[in-house]
């Protein structure tokens, strides 16, 4: 009889054990990314890190301050969006949004250059219409931004946003290359950074979708005088 109850408690124990063991193998455990099984891609990133986000504000700042109306850190906010993409955006009233495919594949100059040109946008008061929800705690002003010392939460992407005209990017080009030379760097910055972006981005999204004609741009950008 011992013998029964003694085996019939020995069974139960190990079912038990079984069932703890099955449900921690199909419980996801916490802070740790569930995608199919596979580390999660770079579209499900949530969150920059702050040397990345402090080097967006390094060089925006002192072509924000070359600006015809000319602009301070406390007055621009910054947006980062989870997007491959390369890609910029100015949304007006000192909004600015970049994808995370820009930060991560942009040198300095590459950077400065696509900046440039979406500061120019602002400068001149053309203002495109952003298809994402760019407000409140999803924007840090740059003042912010440039003492920031903890990871940024990302704004989910991707950023869509509508074309600008062909005169409207015409004059943004000649207002960067302005703002360029105010703060202290040549129009070849633009020019490469226009190039870059036509060897880099996929054709059918991205910077070259919302920013058009960089071909005719390109040429006519290198007719300017330095």
């Amino acid at each position: 009889m011992g013998a029964t109850k003694s085996t019939s408690w020995f069974t139960r124990f190990a079912m038990s054990i079984f069932a703890f063991n099955l449900v921690q193998a199909v419980t996801p455990q916490r802070g740790t990314p569930v995608h199919g099984g596979e580390p999660a891609q770079a579209a499900t990133q949530k969150y920059v890190d702050a040397e990345a986000a402090q080097r967006l504000a390094q060089i925006m700042t002192p072509l924000l301050g070359a600006m015809k109306h000319s602009l301070g850190p406390h007055q621009v906010s910054i947006g980062i969006v989870a997007d491959d993409a390369i890609n910029a955006a100015n949304g007006g009233g000192g909004k600015f949004l970049v994808t995370t495919g820009l930060l991560q594949r942009a040198n300095d100059e590459q950077l400065r250059g696509v900046m440039a040109h979406e500061i120019a946008h602002e400068d001149l008061g053309h203002v495109t219409e952003l298809k994402i929800a760019a407000t409140g705690t999803n924007m840090i002003l740059i003042e912010q931004l440039a003492a920031e010392s903890s990871a940024l939460t990302l704004i989910e992407g991707p950023l869509i946003t509508l074309s600008f005209s062909r005169s409207e990017e015409l004059q943004a080009d000649q207002q960067s290359v302005a703002i360029l030379k105010r703060a202290g760097h040549p129009k070849a910055v633009v020019i490469e950074a226009l190039n870059w972006i036509v060897k880099n981005s996929a054709k059918a999204g991205g910077f070259l979708a919302t920013h058009l004609h960089i071909g005719e741009r390109i040429k006519i950008l290198k007719a300017m005088p330095s």
